[in-house]
């Protein structure tokens, strides 16, 4: 079964001429649309969550949201394979679900594991659609969570979302492949 990671990681690796080529990206999309069998975002969802970010401590199973660095513990639905409360943790689209492209199926980008990240709620809505940007010093941070801010770019009158330090490679570096097949196939 083809992966639709896998047409992520080729697509990173492929030059930006390679990837303006009009037959180029034709073949590509057959590429993955051929035999490949989308994973689903609640089964997407199940891995994210009870699989890929899910760990073990002296207490048990959690997951700790990229943003906030919160834990978040059997008792809010943790478990392998398990979909937590979403009123406490959520679903982050990296490449937000309002930039897909319309030349794919929805679903598929929906459910792309390269861009699904565990969010603490109030961090998902906080940060919205907004692209990530590095913010001036007048951003304003989640409530009781300081290491995200929003704000607008330097010199700037754009407003964008800014991870914290240490997650800015893992938010950015997905995206380059999403973007790939969301804004130029």
């Amino acid at each position: 079964m083809k992966i639709l990671l896998n047409f992520a990681l080729f697509a990173l690796l492929t030059t930006t001429s390679f990837s303006r080529s009009v037959n180029t990206r034709k073949q590509l999309r057959q590429d993955i649309s051929r035999g490949h069998r989308p994973l689903g975002y609640k089964a997407a969802r199940a891995v994210l969550f009870g699989k890929i970010y899910l760990q073990e401590d002296q207490q048990g199973s959690y997951i700790e949201d990229i943003y906030c660095k919160i834990h978040f513990r059997e008792i809010d639905g943790v478990g392998p394979l398990k979909i937590p409360n979403h009123k406490k943790l959520n679903t982050e689209h990296a490449w937000p679900k309002t930039r897909f492209s319309k030349k794919l199926p929805f679903a598929v980008q929906k459910s792309d594991l390269f861009h699904l990240f565990p969010t603490a709620n109030q961090a998902n809505s906080f940060r919205g659609s907004l692209k990530f940007g590095e913010i001036n010093y007048e951003g304003e941070s989640i409530p009781g969570c300081h290491q995200a801010v929003r704000g607008k770019v330097w010199n700037s009158r754009v407003l964008a979302f800014s991870p914290p330090d240490d997650i800015k490679g893992l938010t950015a570096v997905p995206q380059k492949p999403t973007q790939i097949y969301t804004s130029t196939l």
